[in-house]
């Protein structure tokens, strides 16, 4: 025995045992019966139209997928009698939990997988009874084990992802997310708490923004003041070290002509002292002799 309890809404026990599976596995023996009928009736009604009218084939082919969809609600209707009597679910959930586990709403009968009938070349009837049997119970097993994951499926399966699932076809693999897939923005639960969140973070951003360019423009003017203030200081410098050089060279310059006066002036006394000198000799001399030869 299998028993389920449910975390949803409210907790409910549901008790799965053979007995209730075989009873399951008959019902769906005879809906197989009844879905062959009405694939050969569908076959026969597309062979009559094709003999009848074999350029319109519109009419015959939308029968045959009435007739598909027909046999999918019959089925759905089946599984739901099992895993959902009260009609907590619904058959459009059950059908996104079979597509969520990779399944359509046939292979819940696992009879119709393969064949379960023997074949009539074994000797032992006593053995191939036995190896149906087998047969019988393993496929009933395997459709016990797809009830109880489907039932399992059914309690955690989230709205996204029953909405996401029903966009699946199954046996086409993976694929990509469409744009299809996606519900609208608008829909989307908190998106009026997203938009404020975001229009905080892009007003944080434009501040930040705008201090930093504050923050960039005022350094760039503040850096330019430095620097010209920084080359005046330069250029006053430079203009008071050429004003110096210049007193500078104004003063030896000068100093030179007063020194060059200065030699002119000794020069010219030790001429003058030296004439002087001389005159006084020659006088000297000149009276000494003038007494001699008096």
């Amino acid at each position: 025995a299998l028993v389920f309890r449910g975390t949803g809404r409210r907790r409910r026990s549901v008790l799965f045992h053979r007995g209730t599976f075989g009873g399951v596995a008959g019902a769906w023996r005879r809906l197989q019966l009844s879905l062959v009928a009405m694939a050969q009736a569908a076959a026969a009604n597309t062979a009559e139209s094709l003999q009848s009218a074999p350029k319109s084939t519109g009419g015959s082919l939308g029968g045959s997928s009435a007739g598909r969809r027909e046999a999918m609600k019959e089925s759905l209707a089946m599984i739901q009698a099992v895993v959902d009597p009260h009609n907590e679910y619904g058959q459009k959930r059950i059908l996104s939990a079979l597509k969520y586990m990779g399944l359509n709403p046939e292979d819940m009968d696992g009879s119709q997988d393969r064949d379960i009938e023997v074949s009539d070349k074994i000797p032992d009837k006593k053995r191939a009874e036995r190896i149906r049997e087998e047969r019988q119970e393993v496929w009933e097993g395997l459709q016990r084990q797809r009830f109880a994951e489907l039932h399992r499926v059914l309690e955690s399966l989230s709205e996204n992802e029953s909405r996401r699932a029903l966009k699946v076809k199954v046996g086409e693999g993976v694929r990509s997310v469409r744009p299809q897939d996606l519900p609208p923005v608008d829909a989307l639960e908190g998106m009026g708490d997203f938009r404020e969140m975001q229009e905080k973070v892009y007003k944080r951003i434009q501040d930040e923004q705008q201090r930093k360019a504050s923050l960039l423009v005022s350094g760039f003017l503040m850096e330019k003041k430095r620097l010209d203030e920084a080359d005046a200081k330069i250029e006053a410098l430079e203009q008071r070290l050429r004003d110096y050089k210049k007193a500078q060279d104004e003063a030896i310059a000068l100093k030179k002509k007063i020194s060059k006066a200065n030699e002119e002036k000794r020069q010219a006394s030790v001429a003058k002292s030296n004439r002087e000198r001389a005159e006084w000799e020659d006088n000297t001399y000149n009276n000494l002799m003038n007494r001699l030869t008096k």
